[in-house]
């Protein structure tokens, strides 16, 4: 990774390119890509603010040229641009950033072996959710210069009214000063820190007694849970409401600032939903970028709270921050989830499945118990594949991958760790245990499959081992239980083989025979003998046998 600040820019914080790197590298690691370019438009120029990979040396020009080219294309055109160019070998994506006001910002561009542009589009989405939050501090630093000048030409006879704007001026600061250590300090680390942060200075801008940041609930949206809550100078217990008995109702329905002065008679049931004793509201919804709504962010307290007009500027202007940083956080749980899980079954990968091994060993050695580890190989799914094509191919693994699961117990996991092969991991199991999940798993596959009208049958070669007496690390455990896999093949198929320390020796042995045999035949170590052929009758030669035979000096 390289990290390069363009001298001079001031539009982006140092915090927030070492956020975006690491965005870069989790990018290339998902698409395998040769190399990624941030690109900032200056003047008439770009010039490259991050980088991630760098393709090798003979095509590096190629390559740079390549990708400022289609950079420019994309800010020109202010839409995607993609190529496939021979000289590297890869497919070029180029995707424009812009600002909220449109005035563009430069570009990215991937360059990846493989189709990486839904993938560049979601760090798009990311950047200019940034991109938001820093026009907002801008927005706000212009409006404090502004106040600024016109408190200094006022004269004594607008002395009242230069107070008014005194006091909005430090409002207009204090919110400023807010959004930036947002900005600064906590640049997409932990969100409740965030959103303490936030709802404590709620209370103190706004006078208010309580504060509070709330998301709909997804699977019930007459609901909304709180992810922080500030009442009494101290932390509040989060809390689950109904909507429609809470001023948050109003906010939901208008998408917009909802003020109530009292509580009581306009909304009864308020307290007992919130637990929160106050005489007026303030809210505003925290909208996605469709403009859905996503939760409520209020504020309450007595009847001294700010006066309607500029509470509503301020909580509008964070209300924005805090939606695109709800966003940001959505987007970075779907990266690790992709890094983490097969795009098409869904079921952990190889990288989650060696962490959950690693931490389920840990626990075994800790409590001194077992577990087992199964390899898991589809027969003949090459044939399935070969004949009825990919896609027929691919709703088997959905469906193989369904039945996998349903066999497995409560505490057990099973991930897919390539083409036909998957993995189960069965935590304090011995090998009883691992034979019922194979029983389990022998009869959920004996049941056949339909396809395009065609009846498929499936069966499954399964390899286990067992912790310690196999392997006391996930490495030396998944070897042995893929050896004794290809012992289960080797035996017939559809059946379960427990790993033995002579299957390992037999493979070894077939493996060093095979390399000395290709290397005795290059090395012409080989020779044909002849064996006559008598007939007994008369004892006349009639033919010959001729055999190629093979002298090793070690085997």
């Amino acid at each position: 990774m390289s990290l390069k600040i363009i001298a001079g820019n001031t539009l982006v914080p140092r915090p927030y390119l070492k956020k975006w790197a690491r965005w870069l590298a989790q990018l290339q690691e998902i698409t395998q890509a040769d190399a990624i370019w941030l690109m900032s438009l200056q003047g008439d120029r770009l010039q490259t603010v991050l980088d991630s990979g760098q393709p090798s040396l003979d095509q590096r020009t190629a390559a740079s040229e390549l990708a400022n080219r289609l950079a420019e294309q994309a800010i020109t055109a202010r839409a995607v641009v993609e190529e496939y160019r021979a000289e590297v070998g890869c497919c070029c994506v180029s995707v424009p950033l812009c600002w909220p006001d449109a005035s563009v910002y430069g570009a990215l561009v991937l360059m990846a072996g493989k189709d990486g542009r839904s993938l560049l589009e979601w760090l798009r989405h990311m950047l200019e959710s940034d991109f938001r939050t820093l026009h907002f501090v801008r927005a706000i630093d212009q409006h404090k210069n502004l106040l600024e000048t016109r408190i200094a030409e006022r004269t004594d006879d607008l002395r009242m009214a230069n107070e008014r704007l005194a006091q909005e001026l430090s409002l207009t600061q204090r919110t400023a000063q807010l959004l930036r250590q947002m900005v600064i300090h906590v640049p997409g680390g932990d969100e409740h820190g965030y959103f303490h942060k936030l709802v404590q200075q709620l209370v103190q801008m706004l006078r208010a007694e309580h504060a509070f940041v709330a998301l709909i609930d997804d699977q019930d949206p007459s609901r909304a849970s709180t992810i922080s809550c500030y009442s009494g100078n101290d932390w509040h217990a989060n809390f689950n409401f109904e909507i429609a008995k809470t001023p948050c109702s109003h906010v939901h329905k208008r998408r917009g600032v909802f003020t109530s002065c009292d509580l009581d008679s306009e909304f009864p049931e308020t307290q007992a939903q919130f637990g929160l004793q106050a005489e007026s509201y303030l809210g505003v919804p925290l909208l996605d970028e469709a403009g859905c709504t996503l939760g409520v962010m209020a504020a309450m307290g007595g009847g001294d709270m700010l006066d309607a007009h500029l509470a509503n500027e301020v909580i509008e202007l964070l209300a924005a921050r805090t939606g695109s940083e709800i966003l940001r956080m959505h987007t970075e749980d779907e990266l690790r989830h992709l890094a983490l899980h097969d795009s098409l079954t869904g079921l952990p990968n190889r990288i989650h499945f060696r962490g959950r091994l690693e931490q389920a060993i840990a626990q075994a050695e800790r409590a001194h118990t077992h577990l087992a580890v199964l390899f898991i190989d589809l027969d003949e799914f090459k044939t399935i594949n070969d004949s009825l094509g990919h896609d027929v191919g691919d709703r088997v693994l959905v469906q193989a991958s369904k039945l996998l699961e349903a066999s497995m117990r409560d505490m057990d996991s099973v991930a897919r760790l390539g083409g036909d092969e998957f993995a189960a991991l069965l935590p304090g199991a011995d090998s009883l245990e691992a034979d019922a999940v194979f029983q389990r798993i022998a009869k959920a596959m004996s049941t056949p499959l339909l396809s395009e009208g065609i009846e498929l049958f499936l069966s499954a070669s399964v390899g286990c081992s067992l912790y310690p007496d196999d392997g006391t690390d996930s490495g030396s455990l998944l070897r042995s239980a893929d050896t004794a896999m290809y012992r289960a093949k080797a035996l017939g198929k559809n059946q379960l083989q427990f790993y033995a320390q002579h299957s390992k020796q037999t493979i070894q042995r077939d493996l060093i025979v095979g390399n000395r045999l290709r290397k005795a035949i290059n090395a012409g170590e080989l020779y044909v003998v002849y064996q006559p052929k008598i007939n007994l009758r008369d004892g006349s030669l009639v033919g010959a046998e001729a055999l190629c035979r093979w002298h090793d000096q070690e085997l």
